[in-house]
């Protein structure tokens, strides 16, 4: 079991007056921690069953994943994200 982090680090400016945070009952406290995930964006996400590690690859912000994420690294070799 991964325990819930007290400190989560700060909201990027602006985003959590824009970007809504779904956050699931078993975190319902979780606010933002994190950009927006853009293409190339290197993040941990702590989930049902993670952490998780993944890459962002979609070619649009992923506004509909709110700002939960841990992002650590940008790829910003664009030969890597093909």
């Amino acid at each position: 079991t991964v325990p819930v982090p007290t400190v989560k680090g700060n909201c990027p400016p602006g985003a959590a007056e824009t970007v809504p945070n779904d956050c699931p009952a078993w975190d319902a406290h979780c606010a933002c921690h994190g950009p927006v995930m853009n293409r190339g964006f290197v993040a941990w996400a702590a989930g049902k069953t993670g952490p998780d590690f993944f890459v962002n690859d979609y070619r649009r912000p992923a506004e509909w994943w709110g700002t939960q994420h841990t992002v650590w690294g940008i790829i910003t070799d664009d030969a890597s994200l093909t």
